[in-house]
């Protein structure tokens, strides 16, 4: 999707579900207000005792894999990011907004210049995310040509606070984009032309992030701060996960808005290393061996975070 595609998506999103500016929580409102809060600084929490195992289990369960994770490479922005917040006050927008920022810097991505780029992430807030998902599939499907069918259907039965979905495109390992139609075309079929790799580690292709969409129920929010909604979107935003469903032993954002989870107060020390995890090798690595080095990842973090205290 280009630039101008995403930017008629957002008019037709404000219009189509009629998005007002309303008052958020007061929790939020209060720390957007204080001159004195912080919002530069990541927090990091979590529980200390996570196993190996139990960290790369996690990591595997909330990742989505469009196929086999020995053939298949992990969805990742490679164009500079631009956030933006819909259905909530401009201060409480402004904390969100600097916060995905700043995680994203800090994991290594660029972000596109504040006030000029257009939003290729956007987070909305919405009173109930299912019946506007049913509306929009109904009168403006269009708007979901980037993600599959299911993955259409399961978003609309989704009765859940949080709808999220994630655009992605096809590219070669160097960038290149797909050749020919892009639908099912036998005269002018899709085509990538990429060099020769004999590597089942390192693939021919990539799978890049174009956009992204967050809709989040306003009733749901209610009492969660801006930090924690900025922290929970980025999780959904900058990588195609899933949220966790009960409480696990791993402490994960993703349980924000399960109500028999734990509610973090910012990222944990499995978000971040499992950020880093995503960002921090080549796009092109399949996501069996790329999410095979978030212990490293953890461990690396928590000796660094030592060294500093």
């Amino acid at each position: 999707m280009r630039k101008t595609g995403f930017r008629a998506l957002i008019t037709v999103l404000c219009g189509a579900l009629s998005l007002a500016m309303p008052a958020f929580a007061a929790s939020a409102a209060s720390e957007a207000d204080d001159p004195s809060a912080d919002r530069t600084a990541i927090v990091v929490t979590g529980k200390s005792e996570q196993t190996p195992a139990a960290v790369r289990k996690q990591a595997r369960k909330i990742t989505q894999v469009g196929g086999g994770v020995y053939h298949t490479p992990l969805a990742q922005f490679q164009d500079p990011i631009c956030p933006g917040i819909i259905g909530v006050s401009r201060e409480v927008a402004e904390v969100m907004v600097d916060r995905i920022r700043d995680t994203a810097e800090q994991i290594g991505l660029d972000t596109a210049r504040e006030g000029t780029c257009t939003p290729n992430i956007l987070v909305i807030f919405v009173a109930n995310g299912q019946q506007a998902i049913k509306a929009l599939a109904k009168q403006r499907s269009y708007l979901f040509q980037r993600i599959t069918a299911p993955e259409l259907r399961a978003m609309i039965a989704d009765k859940g606070p949080v709808h999220a979905w994630v655009n992605t495109t096809v590219r070669s390992r160097q960038g290149d984009e797909l050749q020919g139609s892009a639908d099912l075309d036998l005269v002018n079929p899709p085509r990538l032309n990429v060099a020769q790799s004999q590597s089942h580690i390192f693939l021919a292709h990539r799978l890049d992030i174009v956009s992204s969409i967050v809709m989040i129920d306003l009733p749901a929010a209610n009492g969660m701060s801006a930090v924690q909604l900025a922290d929970y979107a980025t999780m959904r935003a900058i990588v195609r996960t899933r949220p966790v469903e009960a409480d696990t032993s791993v402490s994960t954002i993703l349980s924000l808005f399960d109500p028999a989870g734990a509610r973090p107060a910012a990222l944990t020390d499995f978000d971040h290393a499992y950020l880093r995890t995503i960002y921090g090798s080549i796009a092109n690595l399949n996501a069996a061996s790329k999410l095979a080095h978030i212990n490293k990842r953890l461990r690396a973090q928590q000796t660094e975070r030592e060294e500093e205290e």
